[in-house]
């Protein structure tokens, strides 16, 4: 759990990305809290936009949910885009089953160390 200059804990979770804004993207959610993730998309970079709409799979489901977020944050990293995100939007029911989910990785984690 990451906590440094945060104000949600974020927990570990690796889902994938498809669209970001309409246009299919390959990525991955590296970390998830009540209020954003962070999330590394196989693009160079998102040329600073500071809105997106994302289209996510949903933990422990076969199907993709649409959330907007803020870019807080965009880097390169090894020819890839990272982004830091502040969610604007995301269904109720599916912030809450990405909240369970990580938190369940999370424990099983530290249980095992």
């Amino acid at each position: 759990m990451d906590m440094e200059r945060r104000e949600m804990p974020r927990f570990p979770i690796n889902l994938t990305v498809s669209k970001v804004n309409q246009q299919a993207l390959f990525g991955r959610i590296k970390d998830f809290s009540r209020s954003g993730m962070r999330v590394i998309l196989d693009t160079p970079a998102l040329n600073n936009q500071s809105d997106i709409e994302i289209e996510i799979q949903r933990p422990d489901y076969n199907e993709q949910i649409l959330a907007t977020a803020s870019v807080v944050w965009e880097r390169p990293v090894d020819g890839k885009c990272e982004l830091g995100l502040r969610f604007q939007n995301i269904p109720v029911q599916a912030k809450a089953d990405f909240l369970e989910y990580s938190y369940r990785g999370w424990l099983k984690h530290k249980s095992c160390h």
